[in-house]
């Protein structure tokens, strides 16, 4: 099955301090995560301005007012990492004694407000940015977790049909556990290898980080355009919509900037002569910093789908409006789908085009 016209997808991993802090101290990242405030409204009134249907893949625990809220709805079920700095719960902010705290963890006016601009859909990133490869977890807690993300999402009348995996750890396991739970569809990875598995476990982590720094500025991999897929688990399957291509910030070098605009936009094109799916992600937080310099890029991004709209009748779809276009079959018996043999993880061998 193909696309009458090509289609551009937005999808963002809306985490603030959550989802960056295993990866670096707070008083470091600040500036970042504190002009989300202001980046958030403005990446919403371009969405609006240009017709733009995106995807927020939110983490449950910012939907709360403040860690006490949070503790009154603690999932019964939580993972035992062994590397203790990545679990939340052991370093839970006391916004009672630092009200100032908030904003870096909390930010339900936020979920408000996308919620209630048109065309934007709410997914899932789990409730507490759960690692599902790593030592601890488990399918009971990531189960629990769930449930306390759809639990939480229900104070907002929303229910969600897509799920986005922090740091794209996921097994046919865990695919099943979101089938189960009514997900349509998920993100998976770009089809290059330099994408595949997580990084720390595959022993290539620093060179595939800088083949994929350069593929962001040059064609290493392709234009990374694609039909959806159908990704099958045993008893189950789900759509996946694969990541094409991650908008970096803005740096300080000019040429940089100018290149992975141009390897973005190029990309865009392809999917749009092509009749396929260009799908563009990044977090709020990335344009924290430098917001202006970043809302103008973004504008140029935006500005080009139009042309694209224009030219080729490319569509802009979050997630969920493009799942539906695409029926999932009912499995019967066991997938006879293959996987590399990757730590804990199932890469895209078990992926096919519909």
């Amino acid at each position: 099955m193909s696309l009458q016209h090509g289609a551009f997808v937005i999808s963002l991993d809306f985490e603030l301090y959550w989802g960056m802090r295993d990866e670096t101290r707070l008083d470091a990242y600040k500036a970042n995560l504190a002009g989300v405030r202001q980046a958030i409204p403005m990446m919403l009134e371009n969405f609006s301005r240009y017709g733009i249907h995106a995807t927020w893949a939110i983490v449950g625990f910012i939907f709360f007012q403040d860690t006490h809220d949070l503790l009154q709805h603690l999932p019964t079920l939580k993972p035992d990492y062994r590397d203790i700095r990545l679990d939340p719960y052991r370093h839970l902010p006391d916004t009672d004694k630092n009200p100032s705290l908030i904003p870096y963890y909390y930010a339900p006016e936020l979920v408000e407000m996308v919620r209630d601009y048109a065309g934007q859909e709410i997914a899932s990133h789990s409730f507490s940015h759960y690692y599902p490869d790593e030592p601890g977890s488990s399918l009971k807690s990531f189960s629990a977790d769930l449930d306390a993300a759809k639990e939480i999402a229900k104070r907002y009348c929303i229910n969600f049909e897509t799920y986005v995996f922090p740091r794209q750890q996921y097994t046919s396991q865990y695919i099943e556990i979101l089938a189960k739970n009514g997900i349509r569809s998920f993100r998976g990875d770009a089809r290059s290898g330099f994408y595949h598995c997580p990084e720390k476990h595959d022993g290539f982590y620093t060179l595939k980080r800088g083949m994929r720094l350069i593929d962001s500025a040059f064609n290493l991999t392709g234009h990374q355009s694609f039909t959806p897929g159908i990704y099958k688990t045993p008893n189950h399957a789900l759509i996946n919509i694969p990541a094409s291509r991650f908008f970096y910030p803005h740096c300080p070098c000019p040429a940089l900037n100018q290149l992975r605009l141009e390897r973005i936009m190029r990309g865009m094109t392809h999917a749009a002569r092509k009749n396929e799916v260009f799908h563009l992600w990044w977090h709020p937080h990335n344009f924290g910093a430098h917001t202006l310099e970043n809302i103008q890029r973004l504008e140029r991004v935006l500005e080009h789908y139009h042309s694209l709209q224009a030219r080729y009748g490319m569509q802009s779809m979050s997630m969920q409006e493009l799942a539906k276009t695409y029926p999932i079959p009912v499995i019967r018996q066991a997938s006879n789908a293959t996987t590399i043999n990757c730590p804990q993880h199932t890469c895209e061998t078990n992926w096919t085009s519909i």
